[in-house]
C-alpha cells in the first residue's frame, strides 16, 4: 500500500476512535445528568407531601380558596410519579425510564401515595364543619359576654352581704373566672385546637355546674365528680334582694351548658372531613419514609452505574493507547523505505556507487 493511502487510513482510524470516545463520553454525561435531575424531582415529592398537608390544614381553617390549589398539587404529584416510572419530561428536562432495580421501592411509594391521595382528595371535596357543632360554638361565643357581665353583677350583688356569705362570694368569683375560661376554650376550638381544649372545657363546665347548684342549693345528682375535688356544699340561702343576677345566670347557663356539652362531645369538623384529615396526618410519615428509601436506593444505584461507567472509560482509554501504539508502529514501518533511500543518497553523495537498495513494501 502506498504511503499516502496508509496515511489516509491511519487518519481515518484516529478520527473514528475520537468520534467513538466523544459518543461514549456524551452518552455517559447525559445519562448521569438525567439521572441526577430525576432524583431531584423525586426529592421534590417530599415537599409536595408537606404542601398537600399544609393546604389540608388551611382548608380546615376555613380557607376555601385552597381547595383548587390542593386539587392541582394532587394532579402534579400524580404526573411526577408516573413520569419517574415511565420516563418523559418534567419542566423541560428529560427523565429516563426507572431502572428495574428500583421497582420495589417505587411500588412502595406508589402504594403509600394512593392511600395519601385518597384522603387528600376526600378533604378537597368534603364539607369542613359539623353544622350542629358550629351552631353550638356560635351560641356559646355569642352568649359569653352576657355570661361574663351577669357573673360580674352577681359578684357585686354579694359584696353587700356579711361574712356569713364569704363562701358565696368566693364561688361567685370562681363562676366569673370559669365563664372567661369557657369563652377562651370556645375561641380555641374555633381555630381548630379542639383536641387540646375539650378536656379543659369539660372541667370548666363541671365546675360551673357544681358552683351554681351549690349557690341555688340544688343537689348535684347526675354529675360525675369522680377524680375531682368538687363536692356538694351546704350554704345559707341568698336573700331575694341579692339573688336577681343568680336567677339570670341560672336561666342563661341552662341554655349555654347544653351547647358546651355539644362542643365537648362533637368535633367542629364534619365526621367525614375529620376522619380524612386525621388519616392524612397519620399516613404522611409512611409516604415520606418510602420516598426517602427510594431516594437512598436510587443514589446507590447511580453510584454503581457511575463506577461501571468509569470502568468502561478506563477500558476505552486502554484500547485507545493500544490503537495509538499500533498507529505509531505502522507509521514507523511505513517510513522505513524513505529512510533507506535517504541513506543511499547520502552514500552516493560520498562517492560510493553500485550498492543495491533493499526495500520491502
Amino acid at each position: 500500500m502506498k504511503i499516502i493511502s496508509k496515511t489516509y487510513v491511519l487518519i481515518g482510524i484516529l478520527v473514528a476512535v475520537a468520534l467513538f470516545n466523544l459518543f461514549v463520553l456524551y452518552n455517559t454525561q447525559t445519562s448521569a445528568t438525567n439521572d441526577s435531575y430525576a432524583i431531584i424531582r423525586a426529592g421534590d415529592l417530599k415537599t409536595k407531601v408537606e404542601t398537600i398537608a399544609s393546604l389540608a390544614s388551611s382548608i380546615a381553617g376555613g380557607n376555601e380558596d385552597d381547595r383548587k390549589s390542593l386539587e392541582n398539587e394532587i394532579r402534579d404529584f400524580d404526573n411526577v410519579v408516573d413520569t419517574l416510572k415511565n420516563g418523559g419530561v418534567i419542566r423541560g428536562q428529560a427523565i429516563p425510564q426507572l431502572s428495574p432495580d428500583l421497582a420495589s421501592d417505587y411500588d412502595a411509594v406508589k402504594q403509600n401515595w394512593e392511600s395519601y391521595k385518597k384522603e387528600a382528595s376526600q378533604i378537597q371535596v368534603s364539607s369542613v364543619h359539623n353544622p350542629e357543632t358550629v351552631s353550638a360554638l356560635n351560641y356559646v361565643l355569642d352568649k359569653n359576654t352576657e355570661m361574663i357581665l351577669t357573673t360580674s353583677s352577681l359578684v357585686k350583688d354579694l359584696t353587700e352581704l356579711n361574712r356569713d356569705y364569704n363562701r358565696h362570694k368566693e364561688i361567685a368569683k370562681e363562676l366569673h373566672e370559669i365563664t372567661k375560661t369557657i369563652g377562651q376554650d370556645a375561641l380555641l376550638i374555633s381555630i381548630g385546637r379542639e383536641n387540646d381544649t375539650r378536656n379543659n372545657l369539660h372541667n370548666a363546665q363541671l365546675s360551673f355546674d357544681v358552683g351554681i347548684r351549690n349557690l341555688l342549693q340544688v343537689p348535684l345528682t347526675g354529675l360525675d365528680l369522680s377524680g375531682t375535688n368538687l363536692k356538694a356544699e351546704t350554704l345559707a340561702p341568698i336573700p331575694r334582694e341579692n339573688s336577681k343576677s343568680l336567677d339570670q345566670i341560672d336561666a342563661l347557663w341552662e341554655a349555654v351548658s347544653l351547647r358546651v356539652k355539644i362542643l365537648e362531645k362533637n368535633s367542629l369538623f364534619s365526621e367525614e372531613f375529620s376522619k380524612s384529615f386525621s388519616s392524612l396526618n397519620k399516613q404522611r410519615k409512611s409516604l415520606l419514609d418510602s420516598i426517602d428509601n427510594m431516594l437512598d436506593m436510587w443514589n446507590e444505584n447511580r453510584l454503581n452505574k457511575r463506577n461501571e461507567g468509569q470502568l468502561v472509560i478506563q477500558a476505552i482509554i486502554g484500547v485507545d493507547i493500544v490503537i495509538f501504539i499500533i498507529v505509531l508502529f505502522v507509521i514507523r514501518k511505513s517510513l522505513l523505505p524513505l529512510q533507506t533511500i535517504t541513506n543511499a543518497l547520502s552514500r552516493i553523495k560520498e562517492g560510493i556507487y553500485g550498492e543495491k537498495i533493499k526495500y520491502d513494501s
